[in-house]
C-alpha cells in the first residue's frame, strides 16, 4: 500500500527525519550558546572555526556519493551498491582532510596540532555517514536516522559541556563532538543491514572494512557521479556568492549584517531538507515505475509554494521586532524581509529539480544552476555597490523567480499542476509586495497585501484538499464529460 501512495509515506518520513534533525539542532546549539560563557573568546573561536570547517567540507565535498547511493537503493531496495560507493568515500579522505587543512590556514586560525588532526577525522566521519544514512533513507528507514542523529548530538552536548568545565582546551573540545561521530561512523558501518533490516551485502562485513575489503569503486557510474557533484556545487555556490561578493565589495561589517539575515532564511530553508533527502530515494524509486514521478509532482508542487508562504508571512511581520534582541538586526531586517520571498520560490523549484534528477534529466538542473550562478553575480557586482546589502537580497528574489519560472514553463500544459501553480504563484506575488511595502514603510504598511497573500494561501489549501476527497476516476469522467458536451455543441 506505501508503495501505491508513495505522498503519505514521503510526508511521514519527512516528519520524521525534521524531527530528529531539528531537536539534536536545538540541543547543540543550545550548548554552543553555554560554551560562549564558559570558555574564553579564543577558544571559542577557534571552536567555532573547527566546526566551520567540518560544515563547509562535508558539503562542498560531498562529491555527489550521498545522492547516488540514495538513487541506488532507492532504486533496488537492497544495499548491493552501498559497499562499491563506501569504497569511493573512503578514497576521496586524503582530498578531505586536505580541503580543512586549506580551509584552517585560508582564514588564519592557528588551530593546536591535536584539534587539527581530529577536525580532519570528524569531516571523514560525517562524511561516512552521509553515504550511510542515504542508504537508510533509499531503504526507507528515516526513524533510524532521526534517533541516531538525535543521540549523537545530545552525547555531543552534553561532552562539550562537560569538556568546557573541566579543561576547556581546544583540542578537548573538539575530541567532545568527533569521537561520538566517529563512533556513530564505526558502528553504521558495522551494523547497517541490521538497522535497514535487510540482507547483507558482499563487501559490506560484520567490522569496520578497509578500502581492500571493500567492494571496488572502478564500476560506478562516474558521469552520472560527476552530474550529480556538479548539480550539489552550483547549487552551494549559487546560495553562498552573494555573502562573499558582498564582503568583497563593501566590506567585512555590511557582509556580516547580510550573514546574520541569511542564516534566518537557512534556518527556513532547512525545514524542507529533510523532505527533500527523502523525496530523492522515494522519486528515485517512483521513476522506474509505469506512472513515473507524476502522483509526487502534482501534489508536491502545488502544495509547496502554498505552506512556504505561510512560513515567510509571520517571519516577515516578525522581523520588524528583531531589532530589540540586538542592534544589528536593526540593519538585517529589511534584508530579512526581503529574503522570505525566496522561501516559497526556493520549495517549489528545490523539489522540481530534485525530481528531474531523480527521473535522470540532470542537464537541465546543471544548466540551470550554472546560469543562475553566473546572473547573481554579475547583478550582485553591479548593484550592490549603488544599493547595498538591500540589493543582493532583491538579486536573490529575481534569481529565484526566474528559475521557478523557467523551470514552470515545462509545466504549464500539466492540467493537474495548471490551476495549484496559478493559486501559489498569486500568494508568492502578494507576499513579494508585502515585502517591498515593509522595507519602505514598515510592517504596517504590509498588513493588507500580506494579509491578501495568507487568504490566497488558505484558499490554495482549501481547494486541494477538497481535490484530494474527490476520487480521481470522477475527475476523469467529468473531464470526459465536459469533452463530449463542447463536441456535440460544435
Amino acid at each position: 500500500m506505501a508503495e501505491d501512495r508513495p505522498l503519505p509515506g514521503l510526508v511521514r518520513g519527512g516528519v520524521t527525519l525534521l524531527a530528529g534533525r531539528q531537536t539534536g539542532a536545538l540541543v547543540f546549539t543550545g550548548a554552543l550558546v553555554v560554551l560562549a560563557r564558559l570558555t574564553d573568546r579564543d577558544a571559542f573561536d577557534a571552536f567555532v572555526w573547527a566546526y566551520t570547517a567540518e560544515l563547509l567540507v562535508s558539503s562542498i565535498l560531498n562529491l555527489g556519493l550521498e545522492r547516488l547511493t540514495a538513487n541506488r537503493v532507492g532504486t533496488t531496495r537492497t544495499l548491493a551498491g552501498v559497499p562499491a560507493i563506501l569504497a569511493a568515500r573512503l578514497l576521496t579522505l586524503p582530498l578531505t582532510a586536505a580541503a580543512v587543512l586549506g580551509l584552517v590556514a585560508f582564514v588564519h586560525v592557528r588551530l593546536p596540532l591535536g584539534a587539527m588532526a581530529l577536525t580532519v577525522v570528524w569531516t571523514g566521519a560525517v562524511q561516512v555517514q552521509g553515504v550511510l544514512f542515504a542508504a537508510l533513507r533509499g531503504i526507507g528507514q528515516p526513524r533510524a536516522e532521526a534517533v541516531l542523529a538525535t543521540m549523537v548530538r545530545c552525547t555531543q552536548a552534553t561532552a562539550l559541556l562537560g569538556t568546557a568545565a573541566a579543561s576547556g582546551s581546544v583540542t578537548a573540545l573538539v575530541a567532545a563532538v568527533a569521537l561520538p561521530e566517529v563512533f556513530l561512523a564505526i558502528g553504521l558501518v558495522s551494523r547497517l543491514p541490521t538497522i535497514a533490516g535487510v540482507a547483507s551485502p558482499a563487501g559490506l562485513p560484520g567490522r569496520l572494512p578497509t578500502t581492500a575489503r571493500l567492494a571496488s569503486p572502478a564500476g560506478l557510474p562516474l558521469r552520472l557521479l560527476g552530474a550529480y557533484t556538479l548539480i550539489e556545487v552550483l547549487a552551494f555556490a549559487y546560495l553562498r556568492v552573494d555573502a562573499l561578493v558582498i564582503g568583497r565589495l563593501l566590506g567585512p561589517g555590511p557582509g556580516a549584517t547580510y550573514v546574520l539575515a541569511y542564516r534566518i532564511l537557512d534556518g527556513l530553508t532547512a525545514l524542507l531538507t529533510p523532505f527533500l533527502l527523502y523525496l530523492f530515494p522515494a522519486a528515485s524509486r517512483a521513476a522506474v515505475t509505469p506512472g513515473g514521478v507524476r502522483a509526487l509532482r502534482g501534489p508536491l508542487l502545488a502544495w509547496a509554494p502554498v505552506v512556504a508562504t505561510a512560513i515567510a508571512a509571520p517571519v516577515l511581520v516578525v522581523s520588524g521586532s528583531l531589532h530589540l534582541l540586538t542592534d544589528r538586526f536593526a540593519e538585517a531586517g529589511p534584508v530579512l524581509r526581503v529574503l522570505v520571498v525566496t522561501l516559497p520560490l526556493y520549495a517549489f523549484s528545490a523539489i522540481e529539480l530534485h525530481l528531474r534528477s531523480a527521473e535522470g534529466r540532470n542537464r537541465s538542473p546543471i544548466a540551470v544552476g550554472a546560469a543562475l550562478l553566473v546572473l547573481n553575480v554579475g547583478l550582485n557586482v553591479a548593484l550592490v555597490p549603488r544599493f547595498g546589502i538591500i540589493a543582493a537580497a532583491w538579486v536573490l528574489v529575481a534569481c529565484e523567480l526566474l528559475q521557478a519560472i523557467v523551470l514552470g514553463t515545462a509545466l504549464r500544459r500539466a492540467e493537474e499542476l495548471r490551476s495549484g501553480l496559478t493559486r501559489a504563484a498569486l500568494a508568492v506575488t502578494l507576499l513579494a509586495i508585502a515585502a517591498a511595502a515593509s522595507v519602505d514603510g514598515g510592517v504596517r504598511g504590509a498588513l493588507v497585501p500580506l494579509a491578501a497573500s495568507l487568504a490566497v494561501a488558505a484558499w490554495s489549501v482549501a481547494t486541494l484538499r477538497r481535490a484530494r476527497r474527490r476520487p480521481v476516476g470522477a475527475r476523469g469522467q467529468e473531464r470526459a464529460r465536459s469533452g463530449s458536451e463542447t463536441t456535440a455543441r460544435r
